[in-house]
């Protein structure tokens, strides 16, 4: 049977790839561990193949991953190009291919893998730079999350995380932070506004109806007593006290009160008209004086 050009370089690369593949599964272990360059050899083939990238693995959709890139580059994008698209890539790579053993193993092969093919945050420039299209808001969009992506990357690597599952609910967490992300969230911000500033996490939000969506998850049910009920499915938490004091309340009426002077805007308009018209009048006055001057000096002159 023939096969076209195009078909049989598809052909070549899938088969290039699942060789590249086994050969990471039949590579022989050490204390554990994967074999660095078998995977590195693998990861570089299936680049090479242009396989999808998929959004970061720890989200369950791929909000992340599109505020990042764009959209139409997470569709579109041919990762062997799209420096944003890669490197999400080798992330969703580091975890693949670390998953074969949910062991401790992971965690030093999966952080080994990004050191390996991630670029550091120095370099977030160059990955954002063909992010969204170019376009220069949207890329400065795509920087700010790479560095949180990287902040993520260290809170995520400390000795506290030592399993897979743990590493991705970490991730997924922290990444809710971003200041870029498109839902606030009261993750770490109980007491003031949203990482991204777009609701607010503070008592009084109950009753200027502005709060964050996961208010109560993240700022109540925290304060609850030891073997107090949660609210039912029909029903709140009680609204939580004013964040003020009965004295400011009983003051709030005397501060309000208006402390500028009323202007009177007719009598200030009258005032500069008047002044300008006695403006006018000395220099009419005085341009007349001086051709009277003048005149009688040439009177006096003849006379002589």
């Amino acid at each position: 049977m023939i096969r076209s050009s195009q078909s049989s370089s598809r052909w070549l690369c899938g088969l290039l790839t699942l060789g590249a593949a086994l050969q990471v599964l039949t590579a022989p272990q050490h204390s554990g561990r994967l074999s660095l360059r078998s995977k590195k050899v693998a990861s570089q083939l299936a680049v090479g193949a242009q396989l999808g990238t998929g959004c970061f693995f720890w989200e369950p959709d791929c909000v992340m991953s599109e505020v990042m890139c764009g959209k139409e580059n997470m569709i579109h994008a041919d990762i062997k190009e799209n420096t944003c698209k890669r490197f999400i890539y080798f992330f969703n790579h580091a975890n693949d291919h670390c998953s074969i053993d949910l062991t401790s193993a992971y965690r030093e092969c999966f952080w080994t893998e990004l050191a390996v093919h991630v670029p550091d945050r120095t370099k977030c420039g160059e990955v954002c730079a063909d992010a969204h299209g170019h376009l220069p808001h949207e890329v400065e969009v795509c920087n700010t999350q790479c560095v949180h992506v990287h902040e993520c990357t260290d809170e995520c690597k400390t000795d506290k995380y030592k399993f897979r599952d743990p590493i991705i609910e970490c991730f997924q967490t922290c990444m809710q932070r971003s200041p870029v992300n498109p839902v606030g969230t009261c993750i770490g911000s109980c007491g003031g506004h949203s990482p991204n500033m777009k609701c607010h996490c503070d008592p009084t939000c109950s009753y200027t109806d502005d709060c964050c969506a996961d208010y109560e998850n993240y700022c109540l049910v925290d304060g609850m007593r030891w073997n107090e009920s949660l609210p039912l499915p029909t029903k709140t938490f009680n609204l939580p006290g004013f964040n003020i004091t009965g004295k400011d309340v009983k003051n709030m009426g005397a501060a309000a009160v208006p402390v500028a002077d009323e202007v009177n805007v007719t009598a200030e308009i009258d005032q500069r008209i008047a002044k300008k018209q006695q403006q006018v009048y000395h220099t009419i006055e005085e341009k007349r004086r001086a051709q009277a001057w003048e005149k009688s000096q040439k009177a006096h002159g003849k006379a002589s």
